[in-house]
């Protein structure tokens, strides 16, 4: 009759005791990793929260350009334009608002939410944020590389004189 057990395993328990120590090993990490996520987790959040402050402080500064748009398009072209340009700044500000209120967690509740219930529009509303992104990138980048041919002609200008 075979036994999986040799005498010295049963005489001294060593399987049991190196499963006994594995799993108390494995209990250990499971923790330090439980800690290091939520360590990670808290950092992001609190890292979204100053980014979220930071957007909201420009999207007031966007309000305040815009208003002051408006009360110029007011006097040049009538009240119609500039009452439109209003409007436009009014949603700025609503969002800034809204921001401001929602904590960023609530935010991305939120937007699972909408997703969940209409995917078609987030689809969309993503492809128009991409497009734009895309648009805004290609721009700076064209933007940077006239300056930098501006800087070349205007080294080459004085190098000659």
């Amino acid at each position: 009759m075979a036994s999986s057990t040799t005498d010295t395993e049963r005489s001294t328990g060593e399987p049991r005791q190196r499963r006994g120590a594995a799993a108390r090993l494995a209990d250990q990490l499971k923790g330090q990793t439980s800690r290091l996520a939520e360590q990670g987790l808290a950092k992001a959040a609190d890292l979204a929260e100053e980014r979220k402050a930071v957007a909201v402080q420009k999207l007031d500064a966007v309000v305040e350009v815009v208003r002051s748009f408006a009360e110029s398009a007011d006097a040049e072209f009538g009240g119609v334009v500039g009452g439109a340009v209003h409007r436009g700044a009014d949603g700025i500000e609503t969002i800034a608002g809204s921001l401001r209120r929602q904590s960023v967690g609530d935010m991305v509740d939120g937007t699972r939410s909408v997703i969940a219930r209409h995917p078609g529009v987030a689809i969309g509303a993503a492809s128009v944020v991409g497009f734009l992104a895309g648009r805004i990138a290609k721009a700076s980048l064209h933007h940077r590389t006239d300056q930098t041919q501006v800087y070349r002609v205007d080294a080459k200008t004085e190098a000659a004189a």
